[in-house]
């Protein structure tokens, strides 16, 4: 029997696209008096992605364009290509999205109605809203939501910043955000207390007892130096730590936030200083442990597999805290 004929996939060639020579477009996005902003786009691409653009494209409704200048303030312009890449590929098109750039997304998609790109921005957001830049002494993503002086989102993205960022912004809230964002902030504070001081970060390491060998758990992450990092804890020690399976080490890493996936082929960050602290919780006694390194894409953490011993951590001792057998890091890059 004669082998079927197969035809070339062609699919590609025939996706339709904003971007280049479009064909088959029946709408146009444009921007108040700018005409460099005037977009052919498909209604029916708009629509299966923001619920906004399903009524405005309605043929009942008898248009032909959307001015987006009437719903968006001009500080989301620059973004509106982003925007469209969602709309027409989802998130891979749009690759990785910047801290400042996050807040304007998330007000896009809550005006356009595009819950996809929503969830994604504020997943986004939620990640990274406790990362501080010690280079420039600044909180990058609350930065950018103060710039845009909404004090709406600014209201529904207050729980995602940690308390350390508000307190230390809080005259830079009151001066860029106005009385309003201010106010909010003042208010929040009420219920959280202080932090304290420095370029370390704290991270407390709850229900001790309760990791077998093996099980890790990561902090939220900061930056230094343009580089993002992060506490990897390993309550009850490495595979490596232990050859019956008991608990012999507690085994912490800093590690840095790239991936091993990550498209650029080679890195390597600067020479930074690291340092893992356990800290005792009634006294100022700590266990502190220091070296240097230059991470890599295939060596990514840095640490101790044999920080402490496990041994160590009971109440009396004053490193394990009694009721939740919580224990305390403190690690810190320079």
């Amino acid at each position: 029997m004669a082998a079927l004929k197969r035809f070339r996939d062609e699919d590609n060639d025939n996706k339709l696209s904003w971007r280049g020579e479009v064909r088959f477009a029946d709408w146009m996005l444009t921007w108040g008096d700018d005409a460099q902003t005037q977009i052919h786009v498909h209604r029916i691409i708009l629509a299966r992605s923001c619920r906004f653009f399903l009524g405005a494209t309605n043929q009942a409704c008898q248009g032909t364009s959307t001015d987006l200048g009437k719903l968006l303030p001009d500080l989301c312009r620059p973004l509106l290509g982003i925007l469209l890449d969602w709309i027409y590929e989802g998130a891979e098109a749009v690759g990785t999205l910047k801290d400042g750039d996050l807040p304007l997304l998330y007000s896009m998609a809550d005006v356009l109605q595009c819950p996809s790109l929503k969830n994604h921005t504020l997943d986004l957001i939620e990640n990274r809203a406790g990362i501080r830049d010690f280079t420039n002494d600044d909180w990058p993503l609350l930065d950018a939501v103060v710039a845009m002086k909404n004090a709406e989102l600014f209201k529904e993205l207050l729980p995602s910043f940690p308390r350390e960022a508000l307190h230390s912004r809080a005259k830079h809230i009151s001066s860029e955000g106005g009385v309003e964002f201010a106010a909010m902030a003042m208010q929040h504070l009420v219920l959280r207390p202080a932090p304290s001081d420095g370029e370390s970060s704290e991270f407390v390491v709850q229900r001790f007892r309760s990791y077998s060998v093996g099980q890790s758990i990561r902090s939220h992450p900061v930056m230094v130096s343009g580089e993002r990092f992060r506490l990897l804890v390993y309550p009850a020690g490495t595979l490596t730590t232990t050859s019956d399976g008991q608990p012999k080490y507690v085994s912490a890493f800093v590690e840095t936030t790239h991936s091993r996936e990550d498209p650029v082929e080679e890195w390597e960050t600067p020479l930074f200083t690291y340092e893992i602290s356990v800290l005792k919780w009634k006294s100022s006694a700590q266990h502190m442990q220091r070296d240097y390194f230059k991470f890599t894409k295939e060596r990514r953490d840095r640490g101790w597999h044999d920080l402490i011993k496990y041994s160590e951590f009971t109440p009396e001792s004053g490193w394990l805290r009694a009721g939740d057998e919580a224990i305390k890091f403190i690690f810190g890059l320079r």
